[in-house]
């Protein structure tokens, strides 16, 4: 007969047992996708891809049909990197014919069948049906570009043709996808070059030009000009290469917002700065922001081989510590978060290995998490370390690309009376450029100061060159955006022009956080409008302090951190003709915009993370209208453990841009300064 004290020794330990496997299987990922918090599932899907198949597939069933869209936009993101299974590829085919569904799930969910080896019949059946609706274009631009790259290979010359139409069409709605489609597929368009060359000399607009002159210069190989007539001339090679394997990384050219150079931790890169846009959250793609960020450069293979790209990279944090980057179209991975080291430069393996052939190989960059810094990229052999390499980085002469400018700005849009400098970078092409001049122009109501045009000069081994000027937006005046122009000219011909959008800030009023049960709060709640007696009674302007550098109104900077709260703003504009625009919206965590008492645009969605972009059409009569915002900032705990390393959930933030198409400012609308002045 056992004693009692044995007895009740053997239940404590099966007590202790039977403790220890509940606390365990209440962290595993099945319990975290059936009882975790929306946080909790989002950030599960970046640990699925580790799991067995048979376990992730029955949870990703699962969060694919969460009723939290964040949770479901994260478990498509996680279908895209994980190989296909029937039962998950159903799922996906279903969400995108739902048309109840927001159109960012079902895009995404159309991405990813369409980027399984050998894409779903099924789905390519379906978009046979709809690739010639304007409606298609307008709402799934990246579908339509996916969906017609994958029957490139099918296209006649009449075919190609029409595609280059779409890509030169300034009322293309799917333009800019057709364009990028284009630039990664130009060994397909070499027999069109003399149709690229008409497109040019038919003057076209400023962005359907930059087009044109990077896809002349990639089947050319070498940058001829800005002019058709630089192009009648016969074939060229590749301008002069050398055997290298590292690249700096402010070399790269055709850099887009918001990548810009900086410098950081004693070095000059590349960066994407806190708030510059990226993915704005785990992998959101072009929905986090209009501005994400790009740029092309080319790394020289010297012989047929296997290699692996490396990058010397700095990152903030977890929620800044990755980027998007493809080598001839092959997409290349360089995280998980457990696998990184934050807060000092290091070198990072890219996977996979990669095998190449002797020769140019064109890269290109986008940009994922903001918070990341890149210094040098390397193409080495298999087996290779950067660090036991003697040679550091030398001039790349890359023909294949043009010689291209790009801006570094304190602030996208300027205060009233502000005095902004304009830092504009020159990357030239070849060692025959030595010299130039360079030429900033302003969009009014900004003014110069300083002469307008400086003079530039390379440093021998040096493609890249910088000019600085300063600029002046006086005060009290109606607020914008405008083109600003920079241009560059070469004695020897050399001519490169590019365009950066710079605006002003409007003249925002706000209330500030309110607490839920906050009599001004349970006001404003009722209203889709306020009158001046609601602005004098409630209402300050916004401080300065609260705008981040790329055009976001940053509400923690302005008022310090707070959850669970309302903020309200108020602003006047004036259309000065009547037409539709496009709204542009950011918002973290919910925001609603009404004109004039009318729902405008709104972030609704509930959920983990800084905001998603939505975008909508805006029709507005000539003359001066009232904007209403309401701002709230939900109550998610800050993440610990693992996760503490990861910006806070309570990030409030909220940007809203009212513009001609994604990229392009309209002049027809303008902020008019504080209503209470």
């Amino acid at each position: 007969m056992r004693r009692p004290w044995l007895n009740a020794l053997l239940l404590l330990g099966a007590g202790l047992a039977f403790a220890a496997f509940a606390v365990r299987l209440s962290r595993s990922a099945e319990a975290v996708a059936w009882f975790g918090t929306p946080q909790e599932r989002a950030d599960l899907c970046r640990a699925l891809p580790a799991l067995s198949s048979w376990r992730r597939t029955r949870i990703l069933s699962s969060l694919l049909r969460d009723e939290v869209l964040e949770v479901r936009l994260s478990a498509i993101e996680t279908c895209a990197r994980t190989p296909p299974e029937p039962a998950l590829d159903s799922l996906l085919l279903n969400l995108y014919a739902d048309e109840a569904l927001d159109v960012t799930a079902r895009s995404k969910a159309g991405l990813v069948l369409l980027s399984r080896p050998g894409a779903s019949p099924e789905f390519l059946k379906t978009l046979d049906n709809v690739v010639t609706d304007r409606a298609f274009h307008t709402r799934f631009p990246e579908l339509l570009a996916r969906y017609l790259e994958i029957n490139l290979s099918n296209l006649d010359a009449a075919g190609r043709r029409r595609l280059l139409d779409e890509a030169t069409d300034s009322d293309e709605p799917a333009a800019e996808a057709v364009r990028e489609l284009v630039l990664r597929n130009f060994a397909s368009f070499r027999n069109e070059r003399g149709l690229l060359v008409e497109r040019l000399a038919r003057e076209p607009g400023f962005l359907e030009r930059r087009f044109l002159i990077n896809a002349l210069s990639l089947i050319v190989g070498a940058q001829r000009g800005a002019e058709a007539a630089d192009w009648s001339q016969g074939e060229v090679g590749e301008a002069g290469q050398e055997d290298l394997p590292f690249f700096e990384a402010e070399w790269v050219q055709d850099i887009r917002p918001n990548y810009e150079l900086r410098e950081h931790q004693g070095r000059l890169c590349l960066a994407l700065g806190e708030g510059a846009g990226g993915f704005k959250g785990w992998l959101k793609g072009r929905d986090g922001s209009p501005d994400i960020g790009s740029a092309r450069f080319a790394l020289q293979a010297p012989k047929p081989g296997r290699y692996r790209m490396w990058a010397r990279v700095y990152f903030d944090d977890k929620c800044g510590n990755s980027f998007g980057l493809t080598l001839d179209g092959a997409g290349l991975t360089n995280f998980p978060d457990e696998a990184n080291i934050m807060k000092q430069w290091h070198w990072l393996d890219l996977n996979p290995v990669l095998d190449l052939s002797a020769g140019l190989h064109q890269a290109k960059l986008e940009a994922w998490e903001d918070g990341v810094f890149i210094d040098t990229f390397a193409l080495l052999p298999e087996g290779t370390h950067p660090d036991n390499l003697a040679n550091g980085p030398r001039s790349n002469w890359t023909g294949s690309l043009p010689t291209s400018l790009s801006f570094s700005l304190d602030h996208q849009s300027i205060l009233p009376g502000g005095e902004p400098s304009v830092t504009v970078w020159v990357r030239r092409s070849g060692p025959t450029t030595t010299a130039g001049k360079l030429r900033l122009e302003l969009p009014a109501p900004f003014v110069m100061m300083g002469p307008p045009e400086n003079d530039i000069l390379f440093e021998k081994g040096n493609p890249l060159c910088r000019s600085s000027f300063r600029a002046r937006l006086p005060a009290d005046l109606p607020a914008g955006e405008g083109w600003m122009k920079a241009v560059f000219q070469a004695p020897d011909g050399t001519r490169a022009e590019e365009r950066f959008i710079i605006g002003s800030t409007w003249g925002w009023l706000t209330t500030g956080p309110l607490a839920p049960d906050d009599p001004v709060q349970q006001r404003l709640a009722k209203q889709t409008h306020v009158s001046d007696a609601d602005l004098r009674a409630s209402f300050t302007p916004y401080p300065a302090r609260g705008f981040d550098p790329y055009r976001t109104m940053n509400l923690e900077a302005a008022f310090g951190n707070f959850k669970n709260r309302f903020v309200y703003l108020c602003a006047d504009l004036q259309a000065l003709e009547a037409g539709e625009v496009l709204n542009l919206l950011v918002a973290d965590d919910t925001a609603q915009v009404w004109i004039d008492g009318r729902l405008a645009i709104e972030q609704s969605q509930g959920g983990p993370g800084e905001g998603r972009m939505v975008s909508s059409p805006l029709r507005l009569d000539k003359g001066r209208h009232r904007a209403f915002v309401r701002v709230y900032q939900a109550d998610f705990d800050d993440p610990e453990g693992q996760d503490r390393d990861r910006h806070s959930y309570n990030h409030c933030i909220f940007k809203w841009l009212i513009r001609k198409s994604r990229h392009e400012p309209t002049t027809a609308i303008q902020g008019l300064p504080d209503p209470l002045r």
